[in-house]
């Protein structure tokens, strides 16, 4: 499914952002693995099976410390979309572009099946769902596994791309914005995740 251009937008700035501060604490090679894992990712997740040996002989190939980092590097990276997905939610819910997406319509799916049944295609339908495959996956609520700090950053970074909803904005303010989003990603980027006590 494509995402939606506003999604897209915020989920590539914020990452290119997390990348230029990984390049400069970790060097362009540590990029270059990043990227290389995140498309041998891509290819096993579209049924690549040599793609997934080769991922998994990359990642038996990294020491400890460089699997801590490549580790982070994409919980970084993941921590970012998910603020990207919130923010649009929170568009979406105060109706900002409800006209131009009609996959964020809630009434998409009822009036979808029920077009398909007034075509008298029951059969597709029914043959379609039992084609699907669901995966249910549980994760811990993001911030029972987050420390107060990242927590505060990351809502800072909600607030920069709310900035960037307002309109039009000068070439000043824009280059503001990146600037302080590119300070609170280098600062998620350096703080330790855990705490070491309680």
């Amino acid at each position: 499914m494509e995402l939606h251009p506003s999604l897209r937008d915020n989920v590539r700035l914020l990452g290119e952002q997390l990348g230029q501060i990984m390049v400069t604490d970790r060097g362009d090679s540590f990029l270059e693995r990043i990227e290389r894992l995140r498309g041998l990712s891509k290819s096993v997740h579209q049924g690549d099976d040599g793609a997934r040996d080769l991922l998994i002989q990359e990642v038996r190939n990294l020491g400890d410390e460089e699997l801590v980092s490549v580790a982070r590097a994409f919980t970084q990276f993941l921590n970012l979309a998910n603020i990207a997905e919130q923010h649009h939610r929170v568009r979406k819910t105060r109706g900002d572009f409800e006209d131009s997406d009609p996959y964020l319509d809630d009434a998409a799916l009822p009036n979808l099946l029920n077009s398909i049944l007034v075509q008298n295609q029951p059969d597709v339908v029914l043959e379609t769902l039992s084609e699907m495959q669901i995966d249910l996956v549980l994760t811990a609520h993001p911030t029972e596994s987050m420390r107060r700090t990242l927590i505060q950053k990351y809502e800072k970074i909600a607030e920069c791309l709310s900035e960037f909803d307002g309109g039009t904005l000068s070439p000043r303010r824009d280059a503001h914005i990146k600037r302080r989003l590119k300070r609170l990603i280098s600062e998620c980027w350096h703080t330790n995740d855990m705490r070491a006590t309680r």
